[in-house]
């Protein structure tokens, strides 16, 4: 059976107006930029559509980063809607990634991303830091450079784990240039990061703090699907876990390489890069090619998803039929408060259809046309029960008896 990954990229992802397509396409993907500009007090939408030097400082690329990425979100779930086994982010995408799987609220994630790049920037008000790729050698042969190098109160260290042969190093100016020398000198390739900001290193250690600070109240729920951990490599198992490790993780190296050795060994066959450029793509195809990785930001990479959807997924079990509407039922944004109407309309038909797709994987075979109408029904009430707009439930219902007839 094909297995769906949904990859959210970082920071460094970010180019002026990558959020023009995506307002121009989805109404609720233009209600993201509005949302995210009225609750951090930033003009969000102005960093995503136009060119503006202001995109370059950490607070604003972060804030632009995870509205961008949730907006595509919203397009994918319109265009395509499959809902995927699991979700990884490169660092800042994590939280682009528990947001759209219903761990934070996406009004708390926008609050959250702006006081850490706030965080961050404090920082490192007084530190001279920097940023730098390294290529073609071993992150063991990486470690024992930085080892070299560093000192107390002065170093750098691995911040990145990209790819068995990129390692992202991070800290203190002084030291990263030493490091470089030494890289010149064996004739090993690097790139600097164009950034002022040593993120991963232990120089945030006081943002690290400040935000657990903030994290001690916020509301924070279980994702509807897997979402893999920057510190571990493996999901979170539980809402405290989130809690701790979205802090750690502003200090600590992006296990990567080994989030996608995650998603090889459960069977992935399919990952779609949600955000801004194609640096997750291009990493997972370095490493796992024997994956499908597509970015939803290439108008190409998008019409083959909707082509291998359609194609295979569609017609090797229709199970993902009812994946399919369960997609589109939890990313449609809620707008009716009271709830015991919730609770009837949108909580008890989710789970009925649950219960279908767990029986179908389960037995092996696909549900008949009764199901599937059923199916159906449970979604329309879903979506008039969170006051969803008509059209809007008739565009959608569109595209899924389109969909069965290919």
């Amino acid at each position: 059976m094909n297995k769906l990954a949904l990859l959210f990229p970082g920071q460094g992802s970010q180019y002026n107006g990558m959020g023009k397509e995506w307002i121009g396409t989805c109404r609720e993907a233009a209600t993201v930029y509005e949302e995210a500009s009225d609750w951090s007090g930033v003009d969000v939408k102005k960093l995503c559509t136009e060119e503006t030097a202001a995109l370059d400082g950490s607070r604003n690329t972060q804030l632009a980063v995870l509205a961008n990425s949730v907006a595509m979100f919203k397009v994918y779930e319109e265009k395509v809607g499959i809902q995927p086994a699991v979700s990884a982010g490169h660092s800042l995408g994590e939280y682009s990634a528990l947001t759209c799987a219903g761990a934070l609220e996406f009004s708390d994630a926008v609050r959250l991303i702006a006081r850490r790049g706030q965080f961050m920037e404090e920082a490192c008000a007084e530190v001279e830091g920097g940023m730098a790729a390294v290529t073609g050698v071993s992150p063991l042969m990486v470690e024992e450079l930085c080892a070299l190098v560093s000192e107390p109160g002065q170093f750098i260290q691995p911040s990145n784990y990209n790819t068995d042969q990129q390692t992202v190093i991070s800290g203190h100016k002084k030291k990263l240039e030493e490091a470089l020398d030494v890289l010149d000198r064996r004739g090993i390739h690097y790139k600097r990061l164009p950034v002022s900001l040593p993120a991963h290193s232990k120089i945030l250690l006081p943002a690290r703090d400040r935000l657990a600070e903030e994290m001690r109240s916020l509301i924070i729920r279980m994702p509807k699907w897997e979402i893999v951990s920057n510190l571990k490599a493996s999901p979170y198992s539980s809402v405290e876990e989130i809690r701790h490790s979205l802090p750690d993780q502003v200090v600590s190296p992006v296990l990567w390489s080994s989030t996608m050795r995650f998603l090889q060994s459960s069977g992935i066959t399919v990952a779609v890069e949600i955000g801004p450029k194609t640096v997750l793509r291009n990493l997972l195809r370095q490493s796992a090619p024997a994956i499908r990785s597509l970015a939803f930001d290439v108008a190409e990479d998008r019409t083959l998803l909707l082509q291998y959807m359609s194609s295979e997924l569609y017609r090797q079990n229709d199970a993902h039929f009812i994946s399919l509407c369960m997609g589109i039922a939890v990313s449609v944004r809620n707008r009716n408060y009271n709830q015991e109407e919730y609770e009837e309309g949108v909580i008890i038909p989710y789970r009925e259809m649950s219960k279908m797709k767990r029986t179908y994987e389960a037995r092996g075979y696909s549900p008949d046309a009764a199901d599937r109408d059923k199916v159906l029904e449970y979604l329309v009430r879903i979506l008039e029960t969170k006051k969803y707009p008509h059209e809007q439930i008739r565009r959608r219902l569109g595209t899924l008896t389109a969909g069965r007839r290919m």
